[in-house]
């Protein structure tokens, strides 16, 4: 089945951790958070969810290489912290 355009996307639910958190942490607490985010709204998470995680954050951030086109949602500081751009 296709995704709706309104489906929540692995993208909402970081976002979603990331507000929640509510300033820079680490990358294993918004790998916790975000796995509740999702488990909370009964999404199911994939055996290599903490992959997927970092990716929609290097995804959406203007300083790694694999950023791609659209919002720039995150910000890297360095040593596995992050925040909301």
């Amino acid at each position: 089945m296709p995704r709706r355009p309104h489906d929540p996307t692995w993208t909402d639910d970081v976002l979603e951790a990331m507000r929640q958190l509510g300033r820079p942490h680490h990358l294993r607490d918004i790998y916790q958070r975000t796995a509740e985010v999702r488990v909370a709204a009964g999404r199911p998470l994939n055996p290599t969810y903490k992959r997927t995680i970092s990716r929609t954050l290097q995804q959406r951030c203007p300083r790694c290489r694999t950023q791609q086109r659209g919002d720039q949602l995150f910000e890297m500081h360095g040593n596995g912290i992050w925040s909301l751009a």
